[in-house]
């Protein structure tokens, strides 16, 4: 087993977001469910590059494990693997099987659906029909996760046609008005930091998606990978990120300062759903233990 780095926290806004005061009554904080986002390991098996990502994914695991306070979900937005082979799944599930905490996930346009169906499928969450999207819901709480499958057919870029966006709107449907987070891997409102703001392939399907998700007054958030960096946005009018890169070498903008370091996207809602805080935790990884890290990932 890999190593377990001591991690202290540190709160970090690398794009400044809201700051919300905790839920009180009577003086009392009362008690919230908490969330904890991360994405994109891109793990490879090659030899060049599988010892730095696994243990990337590894640190970030046990940072998670190491958390005061264990999330009621973690979630993970997608590029699980870099070229979608099933050793890179592989390893994936062998260190997200340490988490302590419950875990989903949407895949990424770098991700095989087929890979993920053969090593994931037991968990009970995924939809097991070939070729199918990788669309699902879960509760948590009192709320509803709904992850959508926002791949594309021959780009890198996401895609929501006419009965994608019928099968979101089913499953928003189906919540039946209950507190909903809507995660996808591509960010369907435009990232104004980068060179390419827009990451669907026809950004009219992303209009629709902003106008579908308008309707849905239930939705308090949208969680998203992809971009490398930690953007702040808006998706029909509910509060959207996206989440910078746990592979610490791809990491893109002011994120690239952090080295190694882990970096956790932290979401708390009310025991009635509202989303009250987003922050981004930062916990910086012993050198040593690093390295440690990375020497055992690579036997």
């Amino acid at each position: 087993m890999l190593p377990c780095p001591s991690f202290q926290a540190r709160r970090a806004r690398l794009v400044e977001g809201p700051e919300l005061q905790p839920i009180q009554a009577n003086g009392a904080i009362l008690p919230m469910i908490r969330i904890v986002h991360f994405t994109d390991t891109h793990l490879d098996a090659s030899p060049e590059l599988r010892t730095r990502r696994e243990a990337d994914l590894a640190n970030h695991v046990d940072a998670i494990n190491a958390l005061e306070q264990q999330p009621d979900l973690v979630i993970f937005t997608g590029d699980m693997a870099n070229t979608g082979q099933s050793e890179e799944y592989a390893i994936a599930r062998q260190h997200l099987n340490r988490l302590h905490s419950r875990w989903v996930f949407v895949p990424g346009n770098r991700d095989s659906r087929r890979c993920i169906r053969e090593t994931f499928g037991d968990l009970g969450f995924l939809p097991m029909e070939r070729d199918a999207p990788l669309d699902f819901a879960v509760e948590v709480g009192p709320l509803t996760f709904i992850g959508f499958d926002s791949k594309g057919q021959g780009t890198n870029k996401g895609a929501a046609p006419g009965e994608r966006l019928a099968a979101l709107r089913a499953m928003l449907e189906a919540v039946d008005g209950r507190p909903a987070i809507v995660s996808m891997h591509h960010p369907p409102f435009e990232l104004h930091e980068i060179p390419w703001p827009r990451q669907f392939e026809d950004w009219a399907e992303a209009e629709a998606m902003n106008e579908l998700i308008a309707g849905f007054d239930n939705v308090k958030l949208v969680a998203c990978g992809h971009a490398h960096r930690r953007i702040a946005g808006e998706v029909g009018g509910k509060p959207a990120w996206t989440m910078l890169c746990a592979a610490s070498d791809l990491r893109k903008g002011p994120a690239k300062d952090l080295g190694a370091d882990v970096a956790l996207q932290v979401y708390e809602f009310s025991d009635d759903g509202d989303l009250r805080n987003t922050e981004m935790l930062v916990l910086p990884v012993d050198g040593d233990a690093a390295a440690q890290t990375a020497t055992q990932a690579a036997e």
